[in-house]
């Protein structure tokens, strides 16, 4: 992609209508295991940030709105909406992981707010989302450097694995051997 075009992938926003639509796909999904209340949650702050009142997106409207928590309620001894929102977090994840791997909008909820993010998911040369792909399995004889996997032969192998039981040794035995004295 060029700088251009990745530039405009980054700007594409989906629109109100394509969130709600995903809201509902998440919602009725059968990988989005979450109770009612957390469904209440997620769906108040979306229709919130769209309706553009996000930025009164706070902990103690939330317990209000979608707990039922009074005017006494204090967010640091209560910690409900924080775990809700956690766990929602973890359910999205968990939704686009599975079902939703092949969605073209994607919702988060950034961690240090209650603002959702609504984004499409990255497309080239105008055709549709690409599907999500496996690397390659890797072979059965690789050692793994830092930044890449590297086949040794076979016969190399029993070096590399005495090499590095020599240095774990040796590390060991010089400390000891330090604590002794």
């Amino acid at each position: 992609m060029t700088g251009a075009n990745a530039d405009t992938m980054r700007s594409l926003k989906p629109s109100p209508d394509q969130v709600m639509e995903q809201l509902d796909r998440i919602l009725s999904s059968r990988d989005f295991d979450l109770p009612q209340r957390a469904r209440r949650f997620l769906q108040f702050i979306i229709e919130e940030t769209l309706d553009g009142r996000g930025g009164y997106l706070k902990a103690f409207t939330i317990a209000q709105v979608v707990f039922g928590r009074d005017a006494s309620f204090d967010a640091q001894s209560d910690p409900c909406v924080r775990v809700e929102a956690s766990r929602i977090r973890r359910e999205l994840e968990r939704y686009y992981l599975l079902e939703g791997s092949q969605d073209d909008v994607v919702i988060t909820i950034p961690k240090g707010t209650y603002v959702p993010s609504f984004r499409m998911r990255e497309v080239s040369d105008g055709q549709a989302t690409a599907p999500a792909q496996k690397p390659p399995p890797m072979p059965m004889d690789a050692t793994f450097t830092r930044n890449a996997a590297v086949a040794l032969p076979e016969s190399w192998q029993w070096l590399v694995t005495a090499a590095t039981i020599g240095a774990f040794v040796r590390k060991h035995t010089v400390k000891a051997a330090g604590h002794a004295a």
